[in-house]
């Protein structure tokens, strides 16, 4: 809470001790300064001003016309939550801003909470839907469902349905993309190698019987795996080249 209270905060903390600090620069509280602090209180605010020690210069925000009068009347109000994030407030009267008030500033510090990365599920392979076969098949689930819905009147309700019959389509049709964005030169042949030699890897060491021939099913699935991802890789790097 920031602005012009037209309060003085003195040295009498009574009741106040969490709200009020004992670096106010008047002589005793007015009427307005006991307002503001009961209304912080109340709030659960602290004035930033009283917290910080400064010279009276540095503290006063408020000139009369004749020069002969200087009050801190501007303050800036912090939550208590956050009083530990408040690093200092003074006056600034280098400030050339036409009024008889001083600009009140405030250094805050504060540490953001980091943030924890929630892993986004994999796009859908959508570049099947070249496949004539593949493309009709996902279409015939929605279109049905769809055709069902028309007699409903919940427009929500019928919108809702349609996006999940659209993903569970697209579930089973298609499947999710796999691999990074750096790992979409690998062709779908390789993807299938790849899984069959995961397949194997997992029976072979689940299996403790017939154990030297898993071990050869895996080593020859390797060896193609290896195969076709060198091709692939020449592929790449030979377009590349005419490119």
């Amino acid at each position: 809470m920031i602005g012009d209270f037209s309060a003085k905060t003195g040295p009498d903390r009574h009741g106040v001790e969490a709200t009020v600090s004992p670096h106010g620069s008047a002589e005793h509280t007015n009427d307005n300064g006991d307002r503001s602090a009961m209304t912080c209180s109340t709030s659960g605010l602290c004035v930033g001003n009283t917290l910080f020690k400064h010279k009276k210069m540095h503290i006063t925000t408020w000139t009369s016309p004749d020069c002969s009068t200087q009050n801190e009347t501007d303050y800036i109000c912090i939550s208590r939550r956050w009083l530990t994030s408040l690093q200092d407030v003074w006056a600034c009267r280098w400030a050339d801003v036409s009024s008889d008030h001083n600009l009140v500033i405030a250094k805050i510090c504060t540490k953001l909470l980091k943030l924890r990365k929630v892993q986004a599920s994999c796009p859908f392979e959508l570049s099947k839907l070249k496949d004539p076969e593949t493309s009709s098949s996902f279409r015939i689930k929605p279109a049905n469902r769809f055709t069902i819905l028309q007699d409903s009147r919940d427009v929500m309700e019928n919108w809702q349905a349609f996006q999940e019959v659209v993903k569970e389509s697209a579930e089973t049709t298609l499947g999710r993309r796999k691999g990074s964005y750096k790992k979409r030169w690998i062709s779908d042949e390789s993807w299938k190698l790849i899984d069959k030699r995961k397949q194997i890897k997992t029976l072979r060491d689940q299996t403790q019987t017939q154990q030297q021939k898993m071990n050869e099913d895996y080593r020859h699935a390797d060896k193609e795996v290896k195969k076709v991802v060198k091709m692939t890789k020449e592929v790449k790097r030979e377009r590349s080249r005419k490119s």
